[in-house]
């Protein structure tokens, strides 16, 4: 069997093992999440910890396979500490909730770990501007992740979508740690996701999303994604373009409505969608497969030409736009 697929499989039988298990410490020690008629609609506590299971998948799959292959463990090793800094602090705030501003402060001491580690963005030559622009990406996405994490079944869909398609994509280009990680980080997502499908049985928390999140930011800094033409490094933006555009909306409505941007409203585009009548597994099929044509797009631009490589980008970049101004006309203050 191939490596990066016996690295997913066994990632993925271990988040189904983990999971339950979970679930069960979850409610024992009362992690749970419980409903506040607010954001928080479910109709009974639900056990959180489910981000402890798909961190130990993922980091206990990587480690197990990264001593059959050949590379230096450099880059893993930066990004797996950074990632488990972070898990910690959501952890800790699945547990005992602390303020947004200091989970930002850890978030950013976490994003300098990879690039102790050599693990930064290498298109840009000025190593101030890039190591700047790695902790802006690292810590983005993380909590792009987290943000998205408002329905159940969500964030961890996408984050196997996009884990698949860098996967793919480091597999083209030889990089095999960065195809170990992404392998390993799809099988514990989708093992996690068979327990978080609506109704959700179990939460991936702060502590999983901020993992995801950190995890996949990480991996797409490795990636060779200009193959044919400079646009490819543009890539994974599609290949995260829900997270980061579910981010982006937010922050701009809160700003139009003079609230807050870090704290929660229900301004996110899931419940826009559903209030436009679809059903909850509507909404998820309708962004998994945003999710899922935005990574063939990404995959696509990084072997065309800059022609149609910037008239796809031009093209998904108009699409957002319609979409975001429908979305923003649905009235979520009734």
């Amino acid at each position: 069997m191939n490596p990066l697929t016996a690295a997913f499989a066994s990632s993925l039988g271990a988040a189904l093992i983990l999971t339950p298990l979970a679930m069960v410490v979850a409610r024992r020690l009362g992690v749970v999440d419980r409903p506040d008629r607010q954001l928080k609609k479910h109709g009974r506590a639900v056990p959180y910890l489910g981000g402890a299971a798909i961190f130990l998948a993922c980091v206990a799959t990587v480690l197990a396979f990264k001593l059959g292959l050949t590379g230096s463990p450099r880059g893993v090793v930066g990004i797996l500490a950074g990632a488990g800094i972070v898990f910690l602090v959501g952890l800790w705030d699945d547990i005992r909730p602390m303020g947004p501003y200091k989970k930002l402060v850890l978030q950013i001491l976490a994003a300098l770990i990879p690039i102790y580690f050599g693990v930064h963005i290498k298109f840009i030559d000025n190593p101030l501007y890039s190591k700047a622009l790695t902790v802006l990406w690292l810590v983005g996405v993380t909590n792009a992740l987290n943000l998205l994490d408002i329905m159940d079944g969500l964030a961890a869909g996408i984050a196997t979508i996009a884990s698949i398609v860098f996967l793919v994509i480091s597999a083209q280009n030889g990089r095999f740690n960065d195809a170990l990680l992404a392998s390993s980080l799809a099988g514990a997502c989708a093992g996690f996701l068979f327990y978080n499908r609506p109704p959700a049985r179990i939460f991936m928390g702060d502590a999983g999303s901020l993992f995801t999140g950190f995890m996949l930011a990480g991996i797409a800094i490795g990636q060779g994604y200009s193959m044919k033409t400079e646009i490819g490094v543009f890539a994974p933006l599609l290949v995260l373009g829900v997270p980061i555009f579910e981010t982006l909306f937010v922050m701009a409505i809160r700003a139009q409505k003079g609230k807050p941007v870090m704290r929660g409203s229900p301004d996110h585009i899931p419940l826009r969608i559903r209030k436009m009548g679809f059903s909850v597994r509507a909404t998820l099929a309708i962004l998994w497969g945003s999710g899922a044509v935005l990574g063939v797009l990404a995959l696509m631009v990084i072997h065309m030409n800059w022609k149609r490589a910037l008239l796809t980008a031009v093209a998904a970049a108009f699409a957002g736009m319609l979409a975001a101004i429908r979305l923003a006309s649905v009235n979520m203050e009734e």
